[in-house]
């Protein structure tokens, strides 16, 4: 926990046994760098909007596009509002041969765009889509567009 005020730092602590100097677990803030990574690729590619379907991105799972999923837009994505009937983490999802078609093949619980569940399958869908319009994994985007300027070295991805 670092707090600053007026450009000072006023307050520095570290808990479970962690110390300033070895990297800690983020977990989840993952998906607010993967929201900014997504911002930074959506600024270089004019061409792609958030109200496109997930499935332009995706479309060897076009025959996915069935029951409501082919409603399911990237800004949906990108709030965690695609509709997916899900339980987080599920385990099936670490075990499936194909994770995006885990989690693209989702049941609907709710129309997209109408309710929020919290959705890790959403940020690997985000991912997979930095992935395509960038043609590299998310980590090698991440260090040259993010890590890199930032001036962030030590890292676990």
């Amino acid at each position: 926990l670092l707090v600053f005020r007026n450009n000072e730092l006023v307050l520095e602590e570290y808990f479970y046994g962690y110390h300033r100097d070895e990297l800690q677990q983020n977990r989840s803030c993952t998906k607010s760098v993967t929201s900014l990574m997504l911002g930074i690729a959506l600024d270089r590619h004019k061409e792609v909007h958030t109200d496109q379907c997930i499935f332009d991105f995706f479309p060897e799972y076009d025959s996915l596009k069935t029951d409501g999923r082919e409603n399911i837009t990237l800004g949906h994505v990108l709030t965690m509002m695609a509709g997916y009937d899900w339980d987080d983490i599920p385990a099936e999802m670490f075990v499936a041969d194909d994770c995006f078609r885990y989690i693209l093949s989702r049941p609907l619980a709710s129309e997209p765009g109408e309710q929020f569940t919290y959705n890790s399958g959403c940020s690997i869908l985000l991912g997979g889509v930095i992935s395509i319009l960038e043609t590299k994994n998310t980590r090698a985007f991440a260090e040259e567009e993010l890590f890199t300027p930032l001036g962030i070295t030590d890292y676990f991805w």
